[in-house]
């Protein structure tokens, strides 16, 4: 969870946070086709997170990962 220091509320929650080689990857995990909510929740996790290189959405019904692009 991302955390506001001066009134420690929470900004935004990570489902799954990758890291290799200095590669940052989020994944936003829905059990249903709610990318429209999964867009905006990774949009403001890249934007308290610059450093963050790729995200992606994945639907537990239909099992499938999604990449997300800023441009969408």
């Amino acid at each position: 969870m991302l955390c506001s220091k001066k009134k420690r509320r929470i900004l935004a929650e990570i489902d799954v946070l990758a890291v290799k080689e200095g590669q940052v990857d989020v994944y936003e995990v829905k059990c249903s086709n709610r990318i429209i909510k999964a867009k905006k929740q990774l949009k403001r996790i890249k934007r308290l997170m610059p450093d963050v290189d790729q995200t992606f959405f994945f639907c537990g019904d239909s099992g499938l990962i999604q990449r997300i692009n800023e441009e969408e």
